[in-house]
């Protein structure tokens, strides 16, 4: 389906078998997904309402599109959910960007400084307090939405408090694993 714009969206449509599918129509495509039945906006299992603002309810929605939990899809890779490392031809597979959901607890640290690095990074804060390390200077994102973004510069990081931050870079090369992270 497309709007005024020409752009694609998707819609929830009812579903059938006692409550436990619905349909997604994404362009013209309707994909029977398995999960309790929903209107938009809305789901209810067991009695319980719950308000959805928007979030899809499959997985694979199609072939174009994705949705998941990033805590739990980065449990493999350390929160990192989109970049080079992932399956070539699955859609959170890039060679541009790469993204990662991190939840750290007071005191942990990264094991080494990222030497020799050529990327961009950005930080965004989420809750907490996040300290990040560049040489000569040490920068502490204490309010939600604090940011930090820097460009081939050596760094560090520490978390001061439990805390969860979003980190994107770009673009996503290999090879700037340290020690501590690559797989045992």
């Amino acid at each position: 389906m497309a709007d005024s714009n020409g752009d694609s969206n998707l819609s929830l449509e009812k579903g059938h078998s006692k409550g436990r599918s619905v349909s997604l129509a994404a362009q013209g495509q309707t994909l029977d997904c398995g999960l309790p039945q929903a209107r938009p906006g809305t789901y209810q299992e067991d009695g319980e309402g719950v308000r959805i603002h928007g979030v899809l309810l499959s997985r694979a929605v199609t072939d174009h599109a994705y949705t998941g939990n990033a805590q739990i899809d980065g449990a493999a890779r350390r929160g990192w959910i989109l970049g080079h490392f992932m399956p070539a031809g699955d859609i959170r597979h890039s060679e541009d960007l790469e993204i990662r959901w991190a939840i750290h607890q007071p005191g942990e640290r990264r094991a080494q400084w990222v030497a020799d690095e050529r990327r961009s990074t950005a930080i965004i804060l989420i809750s907490g307090r996040f300290k990040v390390e560049l040489p000569g200077r040490s920068i502490v994102l204490s309010e939600q939405g604090d940011y930090v973004v820097f460009h081939g510069i050596s760094h560090s990081w520490e978390a001061e408090t439990r805390c969860v931050i979003v980190g994107i870079r770009w673009p996503s090369v290999s090879g700037y694993q340290s020690p501590a992270d690559l797989p045992e």
